[in-house]
């Protein structure tokens, strides 16, 4: 027996349960080549939040042309980017970005 599963946005995920006093502070994301649509599908959320996000950069899942989008779209949003060792985009990668505008963090970078 098949079993339908359904994804939603995180965007939708958050208007639905945050409350005005509730904020996102990290977001993981790690789905096998879906990167760029789960930051699409996130970005309200993100502006509203600036959380640490982390992204798994794998070549043999992600194009280097999605890959080169989501640093862009949060280039723009104002992130500044983290990686152990040098990034590139030959072996998966574990980048981390965050908000310029969090000292505390940036710092420590």
């Amino acid at each position: 027996m098949l079993h339908k599963s359904s994804s939603y946005s995180l965007d939708a995920i958050s208007s639905g349960m945050l409350g005005e006093r509730d904020s996102v502070v990290f977001v993981k994301i790690d789905v096998e080549g879906y990167e760029l649509r789960v930051i699409t599908g996130a970005i309200k959320t993100i502006r509203a939040h600036m959380p640490l996000i982390e992204v798994e950069f794998n070549p043999m899942t992600t194009s280097r042309k999605d890959a080169e989008k989501i640093l862009t779209s949060l280039y723009a949003l104002g992130y500044v980017t983290f990686s152990e060792g040098k990034f590139n985009f030959d072996e998966p990668k574990n980048v981390f970005f965050v908000n310029d505008k969090d000292t505390n963090l940036v710092s420590i970078i």
